[in-house]
């Protein structure tokens, strides 16, 4: 039997900006979900402000975007993306970065990648981690669905959130495609993300470091916003 059409309303703001992991694998999701064919569903993509064209071009006429102006964060999220999703007509909402709308609405799946906010609280402030902590476990207890991407994290979701495995779905990121690589000169460790305690980071940094000493010319580089919390220095670390 066919599967019946549905409306999946998208919190997409984090396609909006420079882009976060949380940005990526929502944007491959909707790449795939756009190259197929078969894929019989409606997407409408809610966004706070205007996607690049670059964007909005890539995506094709396979989704449809829907402007509600305002500041990207809690507040747009709790009021007006229930609205937004309300009158687009949608079927379910997919909310990709750990929380959703509090108020009784439209069935939803949220996207819950780690709960080191649990584990680990004295990785975020006192304000931070409080919010996180309460919107997230209640957009999980809500939820239809919560989708994480690796064993670990479905584990941990399952201890601090309380949620039956029977409602978390498995969905690991995938590998993009390869493209040609420039030749380099030695051995290159790169990191790409942005800096977070969580992330271990002085522990890549002294493990690259044992390994450098038997590896001429290895080099470890860094990309992306330290965001840790306390603050590391990798300079220091590496010092």
């Amino acid at each position: 039997m066919a599967e019946r059409a549905r409306h999946i309303a998208v919190d997409a703001r984090e396609l909006l900006g420079q882009p976060t992991g949380v940005g990526r694998y929502l944007l491959e999701v909707l790449r795939e979900w756009t190259r197929d064919d078969a894929f019989p569903h409606r997407v409408s993509l809610i966004v706070p402000a205007e996607p690049s064209t670059a964007l909005a071009r890539e995506l094709g006429g396979r989704v449809s975007w829907t402007l509600v102006p305002g500041l990207r964060g809690t507040a747009w999220e709790q009021w007006q993306l229930p609205r937004a999703v309300r009158h687009v007509g949608a079927d379910v909402l997919f909310a990709a970065a750990y929380t959703a709308p509090l108020l009784r609405m439209t069935p939803y799946v949220v996207a819950i990648y780690d709960v080191s906010y649990f584990a680990h609280p004295e990785w975020f402030g006192p304000r931070e981690g409080a919010r996180r902590r309460w919107l997230t476990r209640v957009a999980a207890a809500r939820a239809a669905s919560v989708v994480t991407i690796s064993d670990f994290s479905a584990r941990e979701i399952g201890q601090w959130l309380k949620v039956p495995p029977a409602r978390i779905v498995l969905a690991p990121p995938g590998a993009p495609p390869v493209r040609p690589a420039l030749p380099a000169a030695g051995t290159t460790v790169l990191y790409v993300g942005s800096l977070f305690t969580r992330r271990h980071i002085p522990e890549l940094i002294r493990g690259f470091a044992q390994f450098a000493a038997t590896t001429p010319g290895a080099r470890l580089i860094l990309v992306g916003d330290n965001r840790t919390s306390p603050r590391i220095d990798p300079a220091r670390v590496a010092s």
